[in-house]
């Protein structure tokens, strides 16, 4: 049971870490003057790997469907998003650029924060056990 607790624990921080970089990186997207500050939560939910519709960019913002329309095609322009679909049923997702920074950034996580290794026999061969972010 405390192995499945240390691969849990192991889980949580990766997540955590990764998050924070992709806050990190919305954040200077908008610093650049790419982004109105007020899409943080959208580009961040959007990088989370959800689909972005206007409705759901007007709730994160709380703005109304022509505000949402125009910072969408903003954010489509500055090769930020990327649409799919049409009219009705479009949705966005971040663009070529920041696809690969998020596949990047999945792939340093899963080293850094490897949830599979097995504590007790890290232990038994003498190997310290990762706790803690390793620095990355």
């Amino acid at each position: 049971m405390l192995a499945a607790h240390y691969r849990q624990a192991r889980t949580v921080q990766g997540r955590l870490w990764s998050a924070d970089r992709v806050a990190e990186q919305v954040d200077d997207i908008i610093e650049a003057g790419l982004a109105p500050e007020r899409s943080a939560p959208a580009l961040d939910l959007a990088s989370s790997g959800w689909a972005l519709r206007n409705a759901t960019y007007r709730e994160l913002t709380n703005v109304t469907a022509t505000t949402a329309s125009r910072d969408l095609a903003a954010l489509l322009s500055a090769g930020i998003l990327q649409r799919h679909g049409a009219k009705r049923s479009d949705w966005y997702s971040p663009a070529e650029t920041y696809r690969a920074w998020l596949t990047d950034l999945r792939e340093q996580t899963k080293e850094s924060f490897d949830a599979g290794a097995a504590p007790y026999r890290l232990s038994a061969r003498g190997e310290e056990i990762p706790i803690a972010s390793t620095g990355v």
